[in-house]
């Protein structure tokens, strides 16, 4: 029980967190998209982990989180590359 309450806990903490990102994201007006696949990302997340509270690590339990977690995944990435193509090309500093 210990195990499946800290995973949910954990599930939940970062489903808050990215769909929280999400938000600042879609309120600074950054990249709207961008925004709007965090907060769809962490609000699945944050479903995947109340369900894996519930049903414990049940079959349910796995269908729902992995498509969330692929979700958060891929947002990480879609992140990234936003970041890098913002930033412009590295001087070098040598």
């Amino acid at each position: 029980q210990i195990e499946v309450g800290l995973a949910s806990l954990l599930g939940a903490l970062l489903g808050l967190t990215v769909l929280l990102y999400g938000v600042a994201i879609l309120l600074s007006g950054a990249g709207i998209w961008l925004g709007v696949f965090g907060v769809v990302a962490g609000a699945a997340t944050l479903a995947s982990s109340i369900v894996q509270a519930h049903a414990g690590f049940s079959d349910i339990a796995m269908a729902t989180s992995m498509p969330s977690t692929l979700l958060v995944l891929l947002w990480s990435l879609c992140i990234g590359v936003f970041l890098l193509r913002r930033a412009g090309p590295v001087e070098n500093a040598a």
